[in-house]
Protein backbone atom coordinates (compact mmCIF):
# COMPACT_ATOMS: atom_id res chain seq x y z
CA UNK A 1 0.00 0.00 0.00
CA UNK A 2 1.37 3.44 -0.90
CA UNK A 3 1.93 6.16 1.66
CA UNK A 4 -0.64 8.90 2.13
CA UNK A 5 -0.30 11.99 4.31
CA UNK A 6 -2.81 14.83 4.44
CA UNK A 7 -3.13 18.04 6.45
CA UNK A 8 -6.11 20.30 6.87
CA UNK A 9 -8.68 21.40 6.38
CA UNK A 10 -7.92 24.99 7.21
CA UNK A 11 -4.22 24.66 8.05
CA UNK A 12 -3.09 28.22 8.77
CA UNK A 13 0.38 27.65 10.24
CA UNK A 14 3.26 25.20 9.80
CA UNK A 15 2.18 21.56 9.98
CA UNK A 16 3.40 19.14 12.58
CA UNK A 17 6.42 17.16 11.39
CA UNK A 18 5.64 13.88 9.61
CA UNK A 19 7.74 11.05 8.24
CA UNK A 20 8.00 9.68 4.71
CA UNK A 21 9.71 6.42 3.74
CA UNK A 22 11.09 7.91 0.51
CA UNK A 23 9.79 7.33 -3.01
CA UNK A 24 8.03 9.11 -5.85
CA UNK A 25 5.02 11.13 -4.67
CA UNK A 26 2.21 13.31 -5.91
CA UNK A 27 2.25 16.44 -3.73
CA UNK A 28 -0.94 18.52 -3.80
CA UNK A 29 -2.43 21.74 -2.52
CA UNK A 30 -5.92 20.28 -2.53
CA UNK A 31 -7.96 23.27 -1.34
CA UNK A 32 -7.84 26.58 0.45
CA UNK A 33 -7.07 30.23 0.14
CA UNK A 34 -3.74 32.05 -0.02
CA UNK A 35 -3.29 35.77 -0.21
CA UNK A 36 -2.24 36.94 -3.67
CA UNK A 37 1.43 37.96 -3.61
CA UNK A 38 2.10 36.21 -0.30
CA UNK A 39 5.01 33.84 0.23
CA UNK A 40 4.18 30.36 -1.08
CA UNK A 41 3.23 27.30 0.94
CA UNK A 42 6.28 25.05 0.70
CA UNK A 43 7.32 21.53 1.61
CA UNK A 44 10.34 21.39 3.92
CA UNK A 45 12.63 18.59 5.12
CA UNK A 46 14.39 18.42 8.46
CA UNK A 47 18.09 19.29 8.27
CA UNK A 48 19.79 19.15 11.66
CA UNK A 49 17.69 20.96 14.25
CA UNK A 50 15.71 22.99 11.67
CA UNK A 51 13.84 22.64 8.38
CA UNK A 52 14.80 23.74 4.86
CA UNK A 53 12.88 23.74 1.56
CA UNK A 54 13.17 20.47 -0.35
CA UNK A 55 15.43 20.54 -3.41
CA UNK A 56 14.08 20.98 -6.01
CA UNK A 57 11.48 23.18 -4.30
CA UNK A 58 7.83 22.13 -3.99
CA UNK A 59 5.90 25.39 -3.57
CA UNK A 60 2.31 26.50 -4.10
CA UNK A 61 0.95 30.03 -4.58
CA UNK A 62 -2.61 31.37 -4.70
CA UNK A 63 -2.89 30.40 -8.37
CA UNK A 64 -1.90 26.78 -7.59
CA UNK A 65 -4.86 25.78 -5.38
CA UNK A 66 -6.13 22.43 -6.63
CA UNK A 67 -2.90 21.52 -8.39
CA UNK A 68 -0.31 18.78 -7.87
CA UNK A 69 3.41 18.29 -8.43
CA UNK A 70 5.37 15.07 -8.92
CA UNK A 71 8.35 14.83 -6.59
CA UNK A 72 10.98 12.31 -5.59
CA UNK A 73 11.46 12.67 -1.85
CA UNK A 74 14.06 10.91 0.27
CA UNK A 75 13.18 9.17 3.51
CA UNK A 76 13.01 11.76 6.25
CA UNK A 77 10.99 14.09 8.41
CA UNK A 78 8.98 16.76 6.60
CA UNK A 79 6.58 19.61 7.32
CA UNK A 80 4.53 22.13 5.41
CA UNK A 81 5.65 25.73 5.84
CA UNK A 82 2.56 27.94 5.78
CA UNK A 83 3.48 31.64 5.94
CA UNK A 84 1.65 33.98 8.29
CA UNK A 85 -1.13 36.05 6.80
CA UNK A 86 -4.52 34.42 7.15
CA UNK A 87 -3.97 31.48 4.83
CA UNK A 88 -6.18 28.41 5.08
CA UNK A 89 -5.05 25.36 3.10
CA UNK A 90 -5.34 21.59 2.78
CA UNK A 91 -2.50 19.43 1.46
CA UNK A 92 -1.94 15.82 0.46
CA UNK A 93 1.07 13.64 -0.34
CA UNK A 94 0.43 10.30 -2.04
CA UNK A 95 3.02 7.68 -2.90
CA UNK A 96 3.06 6.52 -6.51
Amino acid sequence: MSEKVSHGPNMSSNSSPFGLLGNFYTVSLTAGTLAVGADPVSLQVQAGPGFIDVDPPVRFTSSDVGSSRAARLAAGTYRWKVPLGGHSVSTAINGL
